[in-house]
């Protein structure tokens, strides 16, 4: 979008006037009670608090964190059913908050005698997965009757798992690597994962409805699709490193599921990939990207974890930018 001179001042003037009103929502605000547009919610690495981030993308400030008893080691967010899962930090324990931009209560849905070493939510919020010892637990009904449908174990010449995801039909997507070799997963409503691809050190999976799922390779710096599922699984290449693909580190989908982002760790670019073909397009963020997590919008997501400091927004609806988020409060 191009800006003339008394459009640039009009937005910035409407940023500003945001900006501080967002600030008064910070003082005025009690307890946990949230108010204010609401961008999404991000882990602080700091404290592992929740996060709030107030505002629109280029006019949004990090709220303090939600009053709760936990610590977090990891969480997956569902804004649209507005709940959450996450790992405490001492028992490394599967808790359920619900009304993250309310009262948030918290209850715990797993707790067993290994850590829980990957989580994931799908799309939807319908479902989510985690892995425990060599156990993948598929869980359906949340937010409000979580329950435990299926156990999937990992393949014994496989140990170690590097990335997971699930999509809105419970189905799962893990990627295992014994070191130099590695090995993509799918399973679908049975309770048995099916190899569907080699790989070398897959770093992040994302199902994408209709086309299948995107992996990112970190040994390989590649991005393919998996298609043909569940029958005739074949892959396809969508990047490489002539795509400045360089150590992927998280994935990431538009909400129309037509484009894929990629964060590169080391270099600080975001590679954005049109699934319909075309040359992919690279955006510095000048920072070094661990995350692509889903914020409200079409294509808003954070590309950093907040250590006591600002996050890092990629702004990908019209023409992709990448703003920062402040912490009014240091």
């Amino acid at each position: 979008m191009v800006y003339g001179n008394s459009d640039k001042l009009v937005y910035a003037r409407n940023s500003l006037l945001i900006l501080v009103s967002l600030f008064f929502c910070f003082s005025s605000a009690q307890g946990q009670s949230l108010s204010g547009p609401l961008l999404g919610f991000v882990r602080d690495t700091n404290d592992l608090s929740i996060k709030p981030i107030f505002g629109i993308p280029g006019a949004a400030v990090l709220g303090s964190g939600l009053e709760l008893p936990l610590r977090f080691l990891r969480v997956e967010f569902s804004l649209k059913t507005d709940y959450a899962i996450a790992v405490t930090e001492w028992d490394s324990e599967l808790v359920l908050l619900r009304n993250l931009s309310g009262h948030t209560t918290f209850e715990s849905i797993f707790q067993g005698d290994s850590r829980i070493e990957q989580i994931a939510l799908s799309r939807n919020g319908a479902y989510a997965a985690f892995l425990s010892g060599n156990v993948i637990r598929v869980l359906s009904g949340l937010p409000s009757q979580s329950r435990i449908i299926r156990e999937l174990y990992s393949p014994a010449e496989r140990p170690v798992i590097t990335a997971m995801a699930v999509n809105d039909d419970g189905e799962i997507a893990a990627a295992f690597s014994d070191g130099p070799n590695g090995m993509v997963y799918w399973s679908g409503k049975s309770a048995e994962l099916q190899p569907i691809a080699a790989a070398g050190n897959v770093s992040a999976l994302a199902f994408v409805r209709g086309r299948g799922i995107v992996i990112a390779d970190r040994l390989f710096n590649e991005i393919s699709l998996i298609s043909g599922l569940p029958s005739n699984p074949w892959s396809i290449r969508l990047a490489d490193t002539a795509d400045d693909i360089s150590s992927p580190a998280a994935l990431g989908i538009s909400d129309s599921g037509s484009r894929a982002f990629v964060a590169n760790e080391q270099s600080g670019d975001i590679v954005i990939i049109d699934l319909a073909g075309g040359k992919p397009e690279r955006l510095s963020c000048e920072c070094r990207p661990s995350s692509l997590r889903m914020l409200r919008g079409q294509a808003v997501f954070a590309l950093t974890e907040p250590a006591g400091g600002p996050v890092v927004v990629l702004d990908a609806h019209e023409d992709a930018r990448v703003v920062v988020v402040s912490n009014p409060i240091n």
